[in-house]
C-alpha cells in the first residue's frame, strides 16, 4: 500500500474510533444514570396514581401565568419500551434565566441535576465528568434513549399551558384537560384550586412520561 492509501486508511480508522468512543461515552453516562436510580427505586416500572381530588372548573384566566420564580417538588415515572424507571424531582426556578432540575431517589439521594441557564444547558450525574450542551433536549434524550419535547414546552405544562403545533412551539394559557401536539398527547389532571394541575401525563407511542406535583410555590418578582 502507498503512503497515500495509507494515510486515508488511518484517517478512516481514526474517524471510525471517534465515533466508537463518542457511543461509548453515551451509552456509560446511560448506564450510570439507570445504575444510580435502580440502586435506589423500587418498582420502576409502575407509574404514580393520581391524587384523589380533583378540581373540575378552571377559568383560563386561572393559569394565565406562569411564575418567574418557582419551586415544584414531586414524584415522576418515564417508561419507554420495556424500560421503566421512577424516582422523586425537586424543579426551582431562581431567575428567568437560571433553573436546575434535580433527580432523586425515595430516600432523597441525588443522581442526577440539570442546570439550565440563558444560554446552555449542564447535566451532572455523581461519578462522570459535567457534560454541556447548548439545550437541555441534547443531553437529556442519549439518557433516557428517546427525545423529550423541548424544555420550554415541559416547564410550561408543568403550570397547565397548552403545546400549540408551531415552529418554534408556543404554548396557550386555556385550562385544558387532554390535548394533542409536537407529536405528543398531553393530559391534566387533579387541578388545585389555582388551577395548576398535580399530574401532567405526555406519551408518543411506547414512550409514556408522568409528573405528579406534590408541593409548589410560584412568585411572580
Amino acid at each position: 500500500m502507498n503512503r497515500q492509501g495509507s494515510d486515508r486508511l488511518g484517517t478512516s480508522l481514526f474517524g471510525l474510533t471517534r465515533l466508537r468512543l463518542a457511543w461509548a461515552v453515551r451509552v456509560r453516562w446511560r448506564v450510570a444514570l439507570l445504575g444510580l436510580l435502580a440502586t435506589g427505586i423500587a418498582g420502576c416500572s409502575s407509574f404514580p396514581s393520581p391524587p384523589p381530588r380533583r378540581v373540575d372548573s378552571t377559568s383560563p384566566a386561572s393559569v394565565a401565568a406562569i411564575p418567574v420564580r418557582f419551586y415544584v417538588e414531586g414524584r415522576f415515572a418515564a417508561q419507554h419500551e420495556a424500560e421503566g424507571i421512577s424516582g422523586r424531582f425537586v424543579w426551582q426556578r431562581t431567575a428567568p434565566h437560571q433553573e436546575t432540575w434535580q433527580l432523586l431517589s425515595p430516600t432523597g439521594n441525588e443522581v442526577a441535576q440539570l442546570t439550565v441557564t440563558g444560554h446552555d444547558a449542564t447535566l451532572t450525574v455523581p461519578g462522570q465528568p459535567p457534560r454541556t450542551a447548548p439545550n437541555p433536549e441534547t443531553l437529556v434524550e442519549p439518557l433516557l434513549g428517546f427525545a423529550l419535547p423541548p424544555w420550554v414546552i415541559w416547564r410550561a405544562a408543568l403550570w397547565g399551558w397548552r403545546p400549540v403545533d408551531t415552529n418554534p412551539p408556543a404554548v396557550e394559557p386555556v385550562a385544558h384537560e387532554s390535548t394533542h401536539a409536537l407529536g405528543w398527547s398531553w393530559r391534566w389532571s387533579d387541578r388545585d384550586p389555582n388551577g395548576w394541575p398535580r399530574r401532567i401525563e405526555i406519551s408518543r407511542g411506547d414512550t409514556r412520561l408522568i409528573l405528579v406535583v406534590e408541593a409548589r410555590q410560584g412568585n411572580e418578582s
